[in-house]
C-alpha cells in the first residue's frame, strides 16, 4: 500500500523532508514511489545532492524520469567516470532518452554509459540507482513503476544470500558491479525510423 502523502499533491514537500530527516538523524529512512512523475522528483533530489558518484541501472534513461540538466551538473560536480549508466532496452529512442542532451559527458568519460548483455540478462531487470554509495532508489515492480527509496541504505542491516550481515546498500552495489563488469561499452542504436526523424 503506497503512502497516504504519495497521494498529495505536496509530494515534493514530503521528499524533502525525508532527505531533511535522512541528513538530521543519520538513520536509514524508507519511503515508498510510484510512477514517472514521483521517480522523477526523487531521482532530481538524489542526483542534485551527489558528491562522490551515481550509479543507475535503466532501461534508457527515460527523460520522463531523469533531467538532463541536472545529470549534466552533476557530471560537471564530479571527477570524470564517478557517474555509471547501464542501459536495457534493446532500442534507446533518442526523442524520449536522456542521454541525447549528454553527448559531451558522455564523449568526453565525464559519464560512463555502458549497454546491458541482454542475451546474459534476457529478462527485464528492475531498475535502481546508487547515491553517494549510502541513497537508492530500487525499483519493486517494473511494469506498475513502483519503487522503495532507501535513504541511509549504508546503515539498513540485513542478511545476504550467504547468511552473513551486510548493507542494502552493499547488495545493490555488488549487482551493480556485476551487471558493469557483464555489460558493452555504449554505442547507440539507431532504428530506421530514428535516422529518418534525427534527418
Amino acid at each position: 500500500m503506497p503512502d497516504p502523502k504519495m497521494l498529495d499533491t505536496s509530494y515534493p514537500e514530503f521528499v524533502n523532508e525525508r532527505f531533511t530527516a535522512a541528513d538530521t538523524t543519520g538513520s536509514h529512512i524508507v519511503f515508498t514511489n510510484r510512477g514517472a512523475e514521483h521517480a522523477r522528483i526523487v531521482m532530481a533530489k538524489l542526483v542534485s545532492g551527489v558528491s562522490s558518484s551515481l550509479d543507475i541501472l535503466s532501461g534508457h534513461l527515460s527523460s520522463l524520469v531523469y533531467d538532463e540538466a541536472l545529470l549534466r551538473a552533476c557530471a560537471n560536480r564530479l571527477s570524470p567516470g564517478k557517474i555509471r549508466i547501464i542501459v536495457s532496452d534493446k532500442e534507446i529512442p533518442i526523442q524520449t532518452t536522456a542521454l541525447a542532451g549528454l553527448k559531451d559527458e558522455i564523449h568526453s568519460g565525464q559519464i560512463l554509459v555502458k549497454r546491458l548483455d541482454l542475451k546474459a540478462y534476457p529478462k527485464t531487470l528492475n531498475h535502481f540507482a546508487l547515491a553517494d554509495r549510502k541513497h537508492i532508489r530500487a525499483e519493486s515492480d517494473h511494469q506498475e513503476m513502483t519503487a522503495m527509496v532507501i535513504l541511509h541504505a549504508d546503515q539498513r542491516k540485513v542478511v545476504g544470500a550467504d547468511g552473513i550481515p551486510t548493507t542494502v546498500i552493499s547488495i545493490y552495489e555488488q549487482l551493480f558491479s556485476v551487471l558493469w563488469e557483464g555489460s558493452f561499452d555504449y554505442a547507440p542504436a539507431v532504428s530506421e525510423r530514428e535516422k529518418e526523424i534525427a534527418a
